[in-house]
């Protein structure tokens, strides 16, 4: 059965979830304590089934958030526009974080978009720390931050990512299995994107390519062998056949 492996990291420990990737029902559950001060289990061990689709969720504690207004809601225009807006509310400027962004609400010319981002260096542990156990995410997701975009308002949205509100195990697990079909939050971008499948790509390509080149080769061989053992008298007429039979005109 193929199944899916999320990292639910929580501000108290980490859950593993082994969720079914046609369905997204949850196959196994396992929670790993954190200890003070960490933010991954430096004792993690791989005691969960093997799994190429991997992802890791960050709890809303390691995360920065803002909500912005900004006069449009394409994706690709806010995640171009943001580094500009971002630069003086974050300390060491955009160039230090990454983030992601998701419009809440709002309507032509007034967007209410919420920021979430985290420092460069926080990701790079986590990524190496997996990394470790030869775990390479396709996407780093929030679990709150996906439940808080489902509440509506602008007050809403804050007042759960500021509060204590927190969570089931049942409702991170399925909020989970929604995400890694469409996420809301994605923090694996420039540095820090997912090139695991296109390697792969690459890799497959290069090798169709080299069976082609050798296919290719093995053909021109045999026509060449198959040429060498052909008789001379397959080749065409010898010189006297292709003379032809002598009229002597001059004897009419």
């Amino acid at each position: 059965m193929a199944a899916i492996t999320v990292f639910d990291l929580k501000t108290d420990g980490l859950s593993i979830y082994g969720l079914d990737k046609k369905k997204g029902t949850v196959l196994s559950r396992e929670n790993i304590a954190l200890s003070p001060g960490d933010v991954f289990p430096r004792d993690i061990k791989k005691s969960f089934g093997s799994s190429d689709d991997c992802y890791v969720s960050l709890p809303a504690s390691l995360l920065n958030f803002r909500i912005l207004e900004l006069p449009f809601p394409d994706p690709k225009k806010i995640r171009d526009l943001l580094p500009y807006e971002l630069d003086g509310l974050v300390l060491n400027g955009s160039a230090s974080i990454v983030f992601d962004a998701f419009v809440i609400g709002g309507e032509a010319g007034a967007y209410k978009v919420l920021v979430a981002y985290l420092p460069k260096s926080a990701l790079r542990d986590i990524l190496t720390r997996l990394k470790a156990i030869d775990i390479d995410p396709k996407a780093v997701l929030s679990v709150e931050l996906a439940h808080a975009v489902t509440l509506g308002s602008e007050r809403e949205v804050a007042d759960f990512l500021l509060g204590s509100s927190l969570l089931s195990e049942d409702e991170r697990a399925k909020t989970c299995a929604k995400q890694i079909k469409s996420p809301s939050f994605d923090f694996r971008r420039d540095e820090f994107a997912f090139t695991a499948d296109t390697a792969k790509k690459d890799k497959a390509l290069k090798t169709a390519a080299a069976l082609l080149m050798l296919l290719v080769l093995v053909v021109l061989a045999e026509g060449l062998f198959l040429g060498s053992l052909r008789p001379p008298d397959s080749y065409g007429p010898h010189e006297d056949q292709q003379a032809g039979p002598v009229t002597d005109r001059g004897d009419r």
